[in-house]
């Protein structure tokens, strides 16, 4: 049993974008942290949902990230990720996502 601690960095999102896939066959990922900065002069709107498949459950739903912060989406909960889910991010204006999960393979 490998356990590994990563994070996992995608920026300038605007339209709906995968930011956690674990594709390690076997794998049980926990995130443990998430955390979502809005880096325009504009408030941002953000979503952050989880697939599984074809099902979608929203996490955080037209989540009000205002100019130049950042919010923890994720922190004293955590998050569960099978190895066919993906969470997804999409936000009205470009903003920059941090994911900090734990893997275990």
């Amino acid at each position: 049993m490998t356990i590994a601690y990563k994070n996992y960095l995608t920026s300038g999102i605007t339209g709906n974008t995968t930011v956690y896939n674990p594709t390690t066959a076997n794998i049980q990922a926990t995130v443990i942290g998430m955390i979502i900065c809005n880096n325009t002069s504009n408030v941002a709107v953000a979503n952050v949902s989880m697939y599984s498949g074809a099902t979608r459950a929203n996490i955080v739903s037209q989540l009000l990230i205002p100019s130049g912060t950042s919010l923890n989406v994720i922190d004293s909960s955590r998050l569960i990720v099978a190895a066919n889910n993906t969470v997804t991010v999409s936000s009205s204006q470009s903003v920059d996502v941090t994911i900090s999960a734990i893997e275990v393979t």
